[in-house]
């Protein structure tokens, strides 16, 4: 990566996103937030990623704050799956359900309610099926739990030093 007086790469920044030592940082990393109050209105969408559970944790903190939040789960679809296949009937499906929130948001706030969603691979039409509280196990992995979790995938991260050249590969 070419040097940046933002944004330098000598040293090499240690991930694409950021310096590694801020990946705990709650402006990198929401998971990372103590405090979720006062917040708008949040709506999540995700596949079967590596994410997943911090998005579910992030959800549940936030909810347990009195943010109103929409959690919506894709099976078997990657992460920014409506960007990387926008024709699949799931990604159409997800970008209709952000505008109806979107709308919500503006014309009846009032209207939103904790949802929790899960979509089956196996049907078509794409169709949910709510699944009750909690979005996540708050026993099984606490807020000091997740932030030592994020410093241990923080160690191992190797540095990022630019993308590939074809000829290395």
């Amino acid at each position: 990566m070419p040097k940046c007086p933002i944004w330098p790469s000598k040293p090499p920044r240690g991930d694409i996103l950021c310096e590694t030592s801020a990946l705990c940082h709650p402006l990198v990393s929401p998971v990372a937030s103590t405090t979720w109050k006062g917040l708008p209105p949040f709506f999540l969408a995700y596949g079967e990623e590596c994410l997943g559970e911090e998005g579910k944790f992030a959800a549940q903190r936030a909810h347990d704050d009195g943010v109103v939040v929409e959690f919506h789960y894709y099976q078997r679809l990657i992460h920014c799956f409506p960007m990387f296949y926008p024709d699949v009937p799931q990604s159409q499906h997800l970008l209709k359900e952000l505008v109806r929130f979107c709308k919500a948001c503006v014309h009846s706030p009032n209207s939103l309610k904790r949802r929790n969603v899960t979509y089956s691979a196996e049907t078509t039409p794409v169709k949910g099926e709510e699944v009750p509280a909690p979005f996540f196990d708050m026993k099984v992995l606490d807020f000091e739990g997740m932030k030592n979790r994020m410093r241990k995938k923080q160690a191992e991260r190797p540095v990022w030093t630019g993308p590939k050249r074809l000829e290395n590969l």
